[in-house]
């Protein structure tokens, strides 16, 4: 529900579930990628790896535990590659 006021009228509008989660996941990846605006390349480079390994890891193995050891590998991997960039 989001509540606003506008001169003396109270206007009360309803998202639903699906509306109000696509708002949150288009905040919260603008934050995060503000958020890397001030990191180093190495660290950059293993938060896109873990991201990346746990996307791939839950699309392929379709479980958390995969998507868990999908970001370990993808974290691992790109600490490793922004170490050897810089």
């Amino acid at each position: 529900m989001f509540v606003t006021v506008v001169g003396e009228r109270i206007i009360v509008m309803y998202y639903g579930r699906r509306h109000m989660s696509r708002y949150f996941t288009l905040l919260s990846l603008t934050l995060c990628l503000a958020a890397c605006g001030t990191m180093s390349k190495q660290g950059r480079d293993t938060t896109v790896g873990a991201g990346l390994g746990v996307a791939a890891g839950a699309a392929v193995t379709k479980s958390t535990g995969g998507a868990v050891a999908g970001g370990i590998a993808g974290g691992l991997i790109g600490h490793e590659v922004g170490k050897h960039a810089e």
